[in-house]
C-alpha cells in the first residue's frame, strides 16, 4: 500500500490544493479504476483521505471525527 501512495497517488496530490478532499478522492478512485488495481490497492484511498482530513482539521482547528461525520449516535452511556 505504501508503494501505491508514494509512486502513484503522490503524483496526484503534490502541488495541488490540499483541502480539496472531494476532488482528490475522485481522482484517486478514477486512477485506481483505470489501472484496475486489486482490492489491496483500493485500501490506500481511505488512508490518504484520512490524512487529508487530518490536515484539514489542523488547518481549521477542528477534531478529525467532526470532519468525518461527527458523533455517530448513542454509543455512550449517559448516567443521570
Amino acid at each position: 500500500m505504501a508503494v501505491v501512495i508514494h509512486d502513484v497517488f503522490a503524483n496526484l496530490l503534490v502541488r495541488r490544493f490540499i483541502l480539496d478532499i472531494e476532488n482528490h478522492w475522485s481522482n484517486l478512485l478514477a486512477t485506481v479504476n483505470f489501472f484496475s488495481f486489486a482490492r489491496a490497492k483500493m485500501r490506500a484511498i481511505p488512508t490518504v483521505q484520512v490524512a487529508l482530513c487530518d490536515l484539514l482539521g489542523r488547518y481549521t482547528g477542528q477534531p478529525i471525527y467532526l470532519l468525518l461525520g461527527g458523533h455517530s449516535g448513542d454509543h455512550f452511556l449517559v448516567f443521570e
